[in-house]
C-alpha cells in the first residue's frame, strides 16, 4: 500500500495497539484519509496543526489519553471520538467525562473508521 497523499484530509488516531493501529490506518488510507498517529502531547499538537477532520482515541491506550483528549478538546481543531470495549461501561463513561463528543465500541472503529468520520459530518 502506498503512503496517503499529503493533500488528503487528516484524521488523528491515538492508538498504541499495533494490530488495531494498522487496521485503522489502512482502512482510513483506503477511504481517502491521511491517518496521523499520536500518543504523546507534542505529536498530538503537530497532528492537530494539520486541521484534522476528527480525533479517534482508544480509551484503553497506555498513553495518558485523558490529558490527550483534553489537549485535543482545548485546541478546538476537531471533534474527539473515544472508543473502547463495549462491555466496559466505566471506561466509556470516563471517555464522555473527559470530553469525547461520542464514545463508541472498538468494533465500530476497527470495522469502518471512515464511517465514524462521516458520521460527524466532517468533510473537506
Amino acid at each position: 500500500m502506498s503512503a496517503p497523499a499529503p493533500d488528503r484530509p487528516a484524521v488523528v488516531v491515538i492508538e498504541d495497539n499495533l494490530f488495531l493501529r494498522a487496521k485503522i490506518e489502512g482502512a482510513l488510507a483506503e477511504a481517502g484519509y491521511r491517518p496521523r498517529v499520536a500518543t504523546a502531547p507534542d505529536a498530538l499538537r503537530a497532528a492537530l496543526a494539520e486541521h484534522p477532520l476528527l480525533v479517534l482515541v482508544n480509551l484503553a491506550v497506555r498513553a495518558p489519553w485523558e490529558a490527550l483528549v483534553a489537549l485535543a478538546c482545548e485546541s478546538g481543531a476537531a471533534p474527539v471520538v473515544g472508543y473502547g470495549p463495549h462491555t466496559d461501561e466505566a471506561l466509556l463513561a470516563r471517555g464522555r467525562a473527559a470530553g469525547c463528543a461520542e464514545v463508541v465500541p472498538n468494533g465500530l472503529v476497527a470495522g469502518n473508521p471512515a464511517a465514524v468520520v462521516v458520521r460527524h459530518g466532517r468533510t473537506r
